[in-house]
């Protein structure tokens, strides 16, 4: 059974670890038969959250803002799988991925399924605070976090 996934990926570096993560990541679901979509989010415009619930009428355009969002809106609705990637910054998610993050409210306010069977968070500790033998590995600062879908 082919599932449908949709990565955000919050890394502002198309090149960097966290995307090399991602494809690696795509890789090996499109192989396993997976339809997959990934959305760069620094490369996106997209307007943080303004918590006005003044969506929610439409599902085609949940939210009352137009922007870049309504690329990922439907994607994200017919997804089983969400995947989030971002590196991590001051122990927390990047700004990019926090805002598209925020957004999906929307999808929510117009009556979207948030019913999710779990959530795996994917970590890589930030260098600095590893033993020698983890940086000789070379692990760097990332995250990948899957969230799936009940079916």
């Amino acid at each position: 059974m082919s599932k449908k996934i949709v990565i955000l990926n919050g890394s502002p570096r198309p090149k960097g670890n966290t995307s090399a993560l991602v494809e690696e990541f795509k890789r090996g679901a499109e192989e396993a038969g997976c339809t997959v979509t990934v959305f760069m989010l620094d490369k996106m415009d997209i307007h943080g959250c303004k918590g006005c619930f003044g969506g929610g009428k439409n599902p085609d355009s949940p939210c009352v803002q137009k922007d870049d969002m309504g690329k990922i809106y439907p994607v994200y609705r017919e997804a089983d799988v969400v995947v989030l990637a971002s590196p991590l910054y001051y122990w927390n998610l990047s700004g990019q991925l926090r805002t598209a993050f925020d957004r999906l409210l929307a999808v929510a306010v117009c009556g979207g399924s948030l019913r999710w069977q779990s959530a795996i968070p994917i970590m890589q500790i930030p260098r600095r605070i590893l033993s020698s033998s983890w940086l000789r590995r070379g692990m760097a600062s990332m995250m990948l976090l899957g969230i799936i879908r009940t079916l």
